[in-house]
């Protein structure tokens, strides 16, 4: 049981963390942008430094002939050859544990080659395939469709020419203070090759937190834009919670998971409905509930501490408020056992306590930051946060660097808006912008998944326009993109 509630928990992470991009690359028509013409390119280079990419993971990247994906794929044999080797077992021994064991190696070995040392480092050869040079060099770029990091890169290419775009891919699994110096290395080439002394930057994701882990190691004179997409430069509630040991199924939480992913399903989305009218899903999430506080001295396992817990990609997405009591759950009494990988996660803690600083710093010295939430999407409804406003993947209060927001399927309340100013609030009462640390320059664009970026799409008119600003721009800049902004299936603008 340990074992299964363990990986179970580890595939929630890598939901959590990843969820709607594993399908980044994914080719799909586009219909046109809206009438639009982009600000002259500044002259600089553009560097699109990645997020999480569960699916760039591989067994021997740099060896074609053995090259396998470190998360092996999930096969409908496969699953009914575990069920049927578990109901085996359970006949076998009158007993339902052998089945649970039989089911928790099968999850084990889909996810196990992602996992890292007591040290942060791959426990297998594990890497990822990188992109060291412009764009113009992979034909994989010079394609049409994608979303996320592959329709942000193939766009631009498209748009400013693919020497002048750089594509930053990295193992985001390792030490992102160490993979700062990948990025270093990328921008010194960048400047190089086109005899310039800056670059414009979109990190996305997880690449907040490789850029802000960049701007404390080296400064930030190389740099004239930063625009941090979906970022989790202010942490991640999904890893923080889990983390924590605050696992949570809320009823609320969880319908509207279930009736967002079941809403082109007519026949299933009447049932989500009538089993929430019956109070079916309630029984459902006490029994969960329950179930969970019974085990939860087992629920964090070997495995969970092992796989997930040393992964400092996860540690670096802590709210730092929360990070000491991470510790202590996830380690406890084996603190020396863990040394390496703490003093690691420490040092990421300590840029995540500064990262206003280091923002600020930047920003008074003349680079242009400005951030991008989507919102609107429910979130998977297993942690403590889960009923809060997202994008399908991540947190907005968070990505957006402290919005109020109301729970998924809620506004916020009339007592709240009669105190509020609001110049800040969306039309539809569910964001409250005033309480962001950078409110004029925060952008929020409603009903868009995980980092947008679809190939050809108004959301990548927003994206360059911000990244090639010669100065620095606000919410009042430009008519076409105010602070609060509503996509349509294509990420292209309704307003």
């Amino acid at each position: 049981m340990k074992k299964f509630i363990s990986m179970l928990l580890s595939l929630t992470l890598m939901l959590g963390c990843f969820g709607i991009c594993a399908t980044a690359t994914t080719a799909d028509p586009a219909i046109p942008t809206a009438d639009y013409t982009l600000p002259e390119n500044n002259g600089l280079p553009l560097i699109v430094v990645s997020g999480m990419d569960f699916t760039g993971l591989y067994f021997d990247a740099d060896n074609p002939e053995t090259k396998a994906p470190a998360i092996k794929s999930v096969s409908f044999s496969g699953i009914v050859k575990t069920l049927g080797r578990a109901i085996s077992a359970a006949i076998k021994g009158f007993s339902l544990t052998p089945a649970v064991e039989v089911i928790a190696d099968y999850v084990a070995d889909i996810l196990g080659g992602i996992a890292c040392d007591k040290s942060g480092n791959s426990k297998y050869n594990v890497s990822v395939k990188t992109f060291p040079e412009a764009a113009s060099s992979y034909p994989v770029f010079s394609e049409f469709g994608g979303s996320c990091e592959m329709g942000i890169v193939r766009d631009a290419s498209r748009r400013f020419g693919g020497e002048n775009v750089y594509y930053f891919f990295y193992d985001w699994r390792i030490d992102p203070y160490i993979n700062s110096d990948a990025l270093y290395t990328m921008i010194q080439k960048a400047k190089t090759e086109h005899n310039c002394d800056k670059v414009n930057i979109i990190c996305i994701s997880m690449g907040g937190i490789v850029t802000i882990n960049y701007l404390d190691k080296y400064g930030h004179d190389d740099i004239a834009n930063i625009v941090f997409n979906s970022s989790t430069v202010y942490g991640t509630y999904v890893a923080t919670d889990l983390y924590n040991g605050r696992v949570k199924f809320d009823p609320v939480a969880l319908y509207n998971f279930l009736s967002y992913t079941t809403k082109d399903n007519k026949l299933l989305s009447t049932t989500i409905k009538l089993a929430n009218k019956t109070g079916l899903i309630g029984k459902l999430t006490n029994i969960a509930n329950k179930f969970s506080d019974k085990y939860k001295d087992i629920i964090y396992g070997k495995v969970l501490t092992e796989t997930m817990g040393t992964i400092p990609g996860y540690w670096a997405t802590m709210t730092p408020e929360d990070y000491d009591s991470a510790i202590e759950f996830m380690f406890g009494e084996n603190r020396e056992e863990y040394a390496e990988i703490i003093a690691i996660t420490d040092r990421l803690h300590d840029v995540a306590v500064r990262r206003d600083e280091i923002i600020n710093a930047a920003k008074n010295d003349g680079v242009n930051i400005s951030f991008i939430a989507c919102y609107n999407i429910p979130l998977a409804p297993v942690y403590e946060h889960a009923a809060t406003q997202g994008d399908g993947t991540l947190e907005t209060t968070l990505m957006s660097c402290g919005a109020t927001v109301a729970d998924i399927g809620s506004v916020l309340s009339e007592e709240y808006l009669a105190q509020a100013d609001l110049a800040f609030v969306s039309q539809d009462k569910l964001i409250d912008a005033s309480t962001c640390t950078y409110r004029d320059m925060t952008w929020f664009v409603k009903d868009c998944k995980h980092v947008g970026g679809r190939d050809c799409s108004d959301f990548n008119d927003l994206l360059f326009t911000l990244a090639y600003a010669e100065n620095q721009v606000t919410v009042d800049s430009y008519e076409l993109f105010p602070r609060f902004l509503v996509a349509d299936a294509y990420q292209n603008f309704i307003y």
